[in-house]
C-alpha cells in the first residue's frame, strides 16, 4: 500500500530570483548506489536558488518514489519538482518538472554517470505518426555536445540510461498539453565521467518536463531483434509521450481543447497493454519492465471515485452528438487499461492492483445495470461513451462490446466469478438478439447501433473488430463455456468481405 513521508529542509539560500539577477545555487547532489556497492554509479545535481526544499515518499511493492518539492518563497506549492523511482532491480527512473513561474526563468538538472566511453543510439524517425524508423548510432569527440532531439539510449561496461529531450508546454485544461518547444541536453566528457545537463524554462503560461531512466543493467538487449522493436515502439515520443502522470497522446482535433501541436492524458494505456507480455522477459533488457512498473501504479492512482479512467477533454462529436460533456466514460479505453493491469498483475502481483480491478469491475456492473440498452431476450448493449452524471449515452459500437466481454472473460479465467458469468452471458446475449441488425448488404459489418437499433453511419475497422470477436470466441474455451453461434455468423461474414476486398486490391 502506498506510504507518505514528509521531511522539510531549509536551503543556504533562500531568496528567489529571476535570471540574469543572480547566480543560480547548486543543491547537494542526489547519489544513487544502485549495485551497493558503497559508491555512487549516478550524482543528479538540481541548480536553481529555491526557499525550501520537502521530500515526499510513496512506497509500493514493485516501485518506490521519492519526490523531491522545491519551493521559492512565498509559494506553498512546489515550482520545481524531481521524482526518483526505484525498482527492487535497483532501476531508476526520474522526472524532472519545471511549473509555472511568475518570470521566465530555467532550472538546470546534471546527471552525472560515473563512466566514460559510453555508447549512444537513438531512432531517427521518419515520420510524426507512426512507428517507423531505424535505429542509429551518435558520436561526438567534442567535450561539449548536444545530444540528439530524440530519446537516446546510453551503454558502458557497467552502466545504461535514457536520457530524452525537456518538453515544454502551454497547459490548456483538462489534462490538455500544447508543446510549444523540446530542447536537447548537452552532453560534457572528462576523463573521469560523464554529464548530461537538462535546461528546464519555465515562465507564467508554459512548463517543461523531462524523463529518464538510469541503471546498472541492460535497458536493451541490442542482440535480440524483438528487444530494439520494443524500444523503438514503447518510447516513440512523436505522437504519444510518457510524462509521470501517465501517457499522452497527440490530441484529435474533434477534441477541446485541442491544437495541431497537444497532446492528452489517454487513459487506454495502449503501450502497456501492447507490451505487458514482456515485461517479465528479462533477455529483452530492463526497458519495459521498468516503465510498464511505472504506467501500472500511475494507473492506479488515476483511477476515480466510482472506479473509472476518464477522459478528460471534451469531444465535441460527443457534446454534439449526445450532450456527453468532458470527464466522459470511454469503455474501451477502460477495458483496455483493466486488461493491462489484469496482466501486469499476474507477473507482478499486488494486492494493491487486485483492489483497483475490484473497484474497476463494480463500476463496470453498475454501469451496465444503469445504462444497458435491453434486448428482446434480456440481454444487454451497453453505450460506448457516457458522461459523468450518468444521463447521457452514445451508440454501441461492436469492438467496444467485445472489449467489455473480454475483460470480463479474461478476469474470469483467473478469478472465477458467478457474477462475472452472469453479465459475460448478457452482453453475449445482446448480441445473438441483434445479430442480423450488423451485417450489411456486401457482407462488411456495422460500425454501430444507435440506442434504437438504427445502424450508425461510421465504417467499421478493417480487422480490429474481427480479432476482437475471434478473442472472444478463444477466452470462452478456455472457460469452458459454449462458443457463441451469432459471432460465428459475424466473423464469416467480416472474413467473406475482407477476402472480396483482398481480390479487388489483387494485380
Amino acid at each position: 500500500m502506498k506510504k507518505l513521508l514528509t521531511l522539510v529542509a531549509a536551503l543556504c539560500l533562500i531568496t528567489p530570483a529571476p535570471v540574469g539577477l543572480a547566480s543560480p545555487a547548486v543543491q547537494s547532489p542526489i547519489q544513487l548506489d544502485l549495485n551497493e556497492d558503497g559508491t555512487p554509479e549516478y550524482l543528479i545535481s538540481v541548480e536553481r536558488r529555491f526557499s525550501s526544499m520537502s521530500i515526499e515518499q510513496e512506497t509500493y511493492q514493485h516501485i518506490a518514489y521519492t519526490h523531491y518539492l522545491f519551493r521559492e518563497a512565498g509559494h506553498t506549492d512546489a515550482t520545481f519538482q524531481l521524482t526518483i523511482a526505484k525498482t527492487p532491480q535497483q532501476d531508476a527512473m526520474f522526472f524532472a518538472r519545471q511549473g509555472e513561474t511568475m518570470w521566465p526563468m530555467a532550472t538546470t538538472v546534471t546527471i552525472q554517470a560515473n563512466e566514460t566511453g559510453l555508447a549512444y543510439r537513438y531512432v531517427e524517425n521518419k515520420d510524426q505518426e507512426t512507428f517507423l524508423g531505424e535505429w542509429t548510432t551518435w558520436q561526438s569527440a567534442e567535450s561539449t555536445a548536444v545530444l540528439p532531439l530524440r530519446p537516446v539510449y546510453m551503454q558502458g561496461n557497467r552502466l545504461h540510461a535514457r536520457l530524452g529531450p525537456v518538453n515544454v508546454f502551454e497547459p490548456q485544461g483538462h489534462t490538455v498539453l500544447k508543446q510549444i518547444n523540446r530542447v536537447a541536453p548537452q552532453r560534457i566528457l572528462n576523463q573521469y565521467d560523464t554529464r548530461c545537463q537538462f535546461q528546464l524554462p519555465g515562465n507564467e503560461q508554459t512548463v517543461s518536463e523531462t524523463w529518464g531512466i538510469l541503471t546498472h543493467r541492460p535497458l536493451v538487449n541490442w542482440a535480440f531483434p524483438r528487444a530494439t522493436d520494443n524500444a523503438r515502439k514503447i518510447d516513440i515520443d512523436t505522437f504519444r509521450k510518457l510524462l509521470f502522470d501517465g501517457l499522452y497522446d497527440v490530441t484529435p482535433l474533434t477534441y477541446s481543447p485541442s491544437s495541431k501541436e497537444s497532446y492528452y492524458r489517454n487513459p487506454a494505456n495502449i503501450s502497456g497493454l501492447y507490451h505487458v507480455n514482456d515485461a517479465s522477459q528479462a533477455q529483452y533488457g530492463s526497458l519495459v519492465q521498468v516503465i510498464l512498473t511505472h504506467l501500472a501504479y500511475r494507473a492506479v492512482n488515476e483511477q476515480n471515485e466510482q472506479g473509472y479512467w476518464p477522459t478528460y477533454p471534451q469531444s465535441t462529436w460527443l457534446f454534439t452528438d449526445y450532450q456527453i460533456d468532458a470527464k466522459y466514460f470511454d469503455n474501451r479505453r477502460n477495458a483496455d487499461n483493466a486488461t493491462f493491469l489484469l496482466r501486469f498483475n499476474r507477473q507482478y502481483p499486488d494486492p494493491l492492483f487486485e483492489e483497483s480491478l475490484k473497484k474497476w469491475e463494480a463500476f463496470l456492473y453498475y454501469y451496465i445495470d444503469q445504462t444497458g440498452l435491453q434486448t428482446s431476450n434480456q440481454g444487454y448493449l451497453i453505450p460506448d461513451y457516457v458522461d459523468s452524471t450518468f444521463t447521457h449515452f452514445s451508440h454501441t459500437a461492436l469492438n467496444h462490446q467485445m472489449a467489455i466481454i473480454n475483460y470480463l472473460l479474461e478476469s474470469n479465467l483467473y478469478n472465477p466469478d458467478e457474477t462475472k458469468r452472469r453479465y459475460i452471458q448478457a452482453l453475449l446475449q445482446g448480441i445473438e438478439d441483434t445479430q442480423d441488425r450488423w451485417i450489411k448488404p456486401d457482407s462488411d459489418l456495422y460500425y454501430a447501433l444507435y440506442r434504437d437499433l438504427r445502424p450508425h453511419s461510421y465504417p467499421d475497422y478493417h480487422s480490429l473488430t474481427l480479432e476482437d470477436m475471434m478473442l472472444t470466441q478463444s477466452l470462452l474455451r478456455q472457460n469452458h463455456l459454449q462458443t457463441s453461434q451469432a459471432l460465428d455468423k459475424l466473423i464469416q461474414s467480416k472474413q467473406a468481405w475482407m477476402e472480396v476486398q483482398r481480390l479487388k486490391a489483387a494485380p
